[in-house]
Protein backbone atom coordinates (compact mmCIF):
# COMPACT_ATOMS: atom_id res chain seq x y z
CA UNK A 1 0.00 0.00 0.00
CA UNK A 2 1.42 3.20 -1.27
CA UNK A 3 2.22 5.61 2.01
CA UNK A 4 1.44 9.32 1.79
CA UNK A 5 0.12 12.14 3.65
CA UNK A 6 -3.42 13.53 3.80
CA UNK A 7 -3.43 16.95 2.73
CA UNK A 8 -6.58 19.10 4.01
CA UNK A 9 -7.96 18.99 0.84
CA UNK A 10 -7.95 14.97 1.31
CA UNK A 11 -9.44 15.43 4.60
CA UNK A 12 -12.29 17.83 3.45
CA UNK A 13 -12.80 15.01 0.48
CA UNK A 14 -13.30 12.50 3.09
CA UNK A 15 -15.50 14.46 5.56
CA UNK A 16 -17.45 15.46 2.35
CA UNK A 17 -17.85 11.83 1.39
CA UNK A 18 -18.91 10.49 4.74
CA UNK A 19 -21.57 12.47 5.03
CA UNK A 20 -22.56 11.69 1.96
CA UNK A 21 -21.13 9.01 -0.62
CA UNK A 22 -23.09 10.12 -3.47
CA UNK A 23 -21.81 13.69 -3.13
CA UNK A 24 -20.90 14.79 -6.89
CA UNK A 25 -17.14 15.26 -8.17
CA UNK A 26 -17.96 19.10 -8.83
CA UNK A 27 -19.24 19.58 -5.30
CA UNK A 28 -16.60 17.81 -4.10
CA UNK A 29 -14.00 19.97 -5.88
CA UNK A 30 -16.21 22.88 -4.59
CA UNK A 31 -15.92 21.87 -0.81
CA UNK A 32 -12.30 20.28 -1.20
CA UNK A 33 -11.33 24.02 -2.84
CA UNK A 34 -9.79 22.29 -6.29
CA UNK A 35 -11.07 21.91 -9.58
CA UNK A 36 -12.99 18.84 -10.83
CA UNK A 37 -10.10 17.26 -11.89
CA UNK A 38 -7.61 17.38 -9.54
CA UNK A 39 -10.89 16.08 -6.49
CA UNK A 40 -11.21 13.40 -9.30
CA UNK A 41 -7.35 12.76 -9.42
CA UNK A 42 -7.54 12.60 -5.47
CA UNK A 43 -10.09 10.57 -4.89
CA UNK A 44 -8.69 7.84 -6.90
CA UNK A 45 -4.77 8.34 -5.74
CA UNK A 46 -7.30 7.41 -2.14
CA UNK A 47 -8.59 4.59 -3.91
CA UNK A 48 -5.70 2.81 -4.80
CA UNK A 49 -4.09 4.15 -1.53
CA UNK A 50 -6.64 1.66 0.10
CA UNK A 51 -8.13 5.12 2.16
CA UNK A 52 -11.06 4.80 0.38
CA UNK A 53 -13.43 2.46 -1.26
CA UNK A 54 -14.21 2.36 -5.14
CA UNK A 55 -18.54 3.57 -5.01
CA UNK A 56 -19.64 0.69 -7.34
CA UNK A 57 -23.64 1.08 -7.23
CA UNK A 58 -23.69 -2.20 -9.04
CA UNK A 59 -22.67 -3.93 -5.52
CA UNK A 60 -25.59 -1.86 -3.46
CA UNK A 61 -28.32 -3.40 -4.91
CA UNK A 62 -29.22 -6.54 -6.67
CA UNK A 63 -31.70 -6.57 -9.28
CA UNK A 64 -32.81 -10.10 -9.02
Amino acid sequence: MPKFDLTEADRRLLRALQRNARTSIQDLADISGLSSSPAWRRLKRLEEAARLAPYEPSTLFSLS
